[in-house]
Parts: C-alpha cells; sequence; structure tokens
C-alpha cells in the first residue's frame, strides 16, 4: 500500500513546479501555487469544522478541483454530484453518504486568500471519495475509494504511459 495521499501527490508538484500550469481552462491558466493558494481559501471556511464527508456539487473547473483538494487536505472524503442531476437524487446522495457540508458554485465565489497555513489531515487508508453509480435498482449506490488506491492507479499509470510535467491529460 502507497504511504501516499492524492493531496501529498499535489503537494509535491506545487513545491516542484510552483509557476507551472496546474490547470488550462478556456479564457485562463492556473499554476500549481494558486490552485493551491485556492484550496487554501476553500479550506479555510470548514477546516475547523472537521467533517468527514463533504459534498460537492458545482460545475467542471478549476474551482471544483480546489474544492476536491480542499477536502482531501481536511481529512475528509468528498461526495461528487453534478449540478443538473434531479434535486431528490442529490439529496439521497448526500443523505446516504451523512454529509454535512456541501460546497456549490456560489460557495466558492469571492474567496478571500487564506492567511492561516492548513495541516494535510488526509491518511493513506482514509476515504478519499464516495462516487455513486445509478445502481441496478435505480437508487443510486455508493462505491467508496480510499487514497492509497488512486495513489497506487496513478503511480502505475505514470510508469506505464511515462507521463510528466507538460503532458496534458483530460
Amino acid at each position: 500500500m502507497s504511504k501516499r495521499t492524492i493531496y501529498s501527490r499535489f503537494k509535491d508538484m506545487v513545491m516542484k513546479y510552483p509557476e507551472s500550469p496546474a490547470i488550462v481552462e478556456d479564457h485562463r491558466t492556473i499554476s500549481y501555487s494558486q490552485l493551491d493558494a485556492m484550496v487554501n481559501s476553500i479550506l479555510s471556511k470548514f477546516y475547523d469544522n472537521k467533517p468527514s464527508f463533504v459534498g460537492i456539487v458545482m460545475h467542471h473547473g478549476a474551482e471544483q478541483i480546489a474544492a476536491m483538494l480542499a477536502v482531501l487536505k481536511s481529512g475528509a472524503a468528498y461526495v461528487p454530484a453534478e449540478p443538473f442531476l434531479p434535486k431528490d437524487r442529490i439529496d439521497y446522495m448526500m443523505k446516504t453518504a451523512g454529509v454535512k457540508l456541501v460546497i456549490t458554485d456560489e460557495y466558492c465565489e469571492n474567496l478571500e486568500s487564506a492567511t492561516a497555513t492548513y495541516q494535510d489531515r488526509s491518511t493513506p487508508d482514509g476515504i478519499a471519495y464516495i462516487l455513486y453509480t445509478s445502481g441496478t435498482t435505480g437508487k443510486p449506490k455508493g462505491v467508496i475509494q480510499e487514497n492509497h488506491s488512486v495513489v497506487n492507479y496513478c503511480e502505475a499509470f505514470e510508469n506505464e504511459m511515462h507521463t510528466g510535467p507538460g503532458d496534458v491529460m483530460l
């Protein structure tokens, strides 16, 4: 089992390539250091609450990725849901996962710079996320992924595909 976490791998990239592009979107490019600052700004809004599971109901983009990393850094697991899903379905997913906080696009508007430093609480054997599938019964079913499983997959992918800085991934 890997002793690293998703967040610790991200933080390694921040340290090695702070000004390199981490995210390229339609009209902006965000460096690793800028993304890390965004992570801390989002994290500052809930870090002291120590949630176990955090819903992320956002459109795809830099803020969504920052929110995922913020949740992981907090030691919690995120539960993603597309904002266009029926409200009843989102509510069901969040309730069954035990979500007490949901991060939305609005939650991430007008972020202020974080003034504090936040400790990385993620652990290799901790739950990273719960991904809900459609389920054969019509009710969504949650599939749990732990940090080490995602890290092991990434490391195997990098080893097999020889990816590195400058490569572009979807």
